[in-house]
């Protein structure tokens, strides 16, 4: 391949990497702010917190920089970590389920990768190593691989119930040492009060305008 076509490649690989770089630290640095500390930090410090998270995912990029494909394993590890008991907590029916839970679940099933790890290698260096699938997965002799992406969304959705268990239980005890209502499984009410005064409200319009249309008809009529 020609100089100039290899210099144009790598201009485009590196104006799109710093592309994708620069929008995940903007959002990032959104999220952070907004759904963590709800707009209360100075984005100063916020950015700073950004930069200090930046560490370990630039750590992690150089030393697996030599196989990509160990890069996507990681994110599909993580995925199967979070998807599964994220999903349950947006289901209707598992209303009981909270954010606590969920997040549980999610840094629970990664620690359970990790002492999965530790036991089915039986050192915990190895079982550290399982968490960024430092083997890869194409070993017939190692199936530690295949048994963290079994464990990861079992034990993330088993220890996002079990969060929720300990957590209603304890609030029932509470509202019985306490005399207090217990609420905590009670099915949330749906509020349409504002879609309601909206319908309403169009309703009311249109009746307005149907009677100022049949108004103008009868002045017309009776001009004429």
């Amino acid at each position: 391949m020609d100089k100039w076509v290899i210099g144009i490649v790598l201009i485009f690989a590196v104006s799109i990497s710093t592309c994708t770089f620069d929008s995940l630290l903007s959002a990032t640095a959104s999220s952070i702010s907004n759904d963590i500390f709800r707009n209360k930090v100075n984005i100063l410090w916020v950015r700073f917190l950004v930069v200090l998270i930046m560490i370990p995912s630039l750590i992690v990029a150089l030393k697996a920089s030599a196989n990509v494909l160990q890069v996507y394993l990681i994110a599909d590890l993580v995925a199967a970590s979070i998807i599964p008991v994220m999903f349950l907590g947006l289901w209707n029916r598992l209303y009981f389920l909270r954010g606590i839970d969920v997040m549980f679940g999610c840094i629970g099933a990664l620690i359970s990768v990790f002492v999965y790890g530790c036991i089915y290698y039986d050192n915990a260096r190895e079982g550290g190593r399982l968490l960024l699938i430092w083997n890869g997965l194409y070993d017939d002799s190692d199936w530690g691989p295949f048994g963290a992406f079994v464990v990861a969304p079992v034990f993330g959705i088993l220890l996002g119930f079990l969060c929720a268990g300990l957590r209603i239980g304890v609030l029932y005890l509470h509202s019985k040492r306490t005399g207090k209502l217990f609420t905590e499984l009670d099915q949330p009410v749906q509020n349409n009060t504002r879609e309601d005064e909206i319908f309403e409200d169009h309703l009311s319009t249109v009746e307005t305008e149907d009677n100022k249309a049949n108004n103008s008809s009868v002045n017309f009529l009776s001009d004429i």
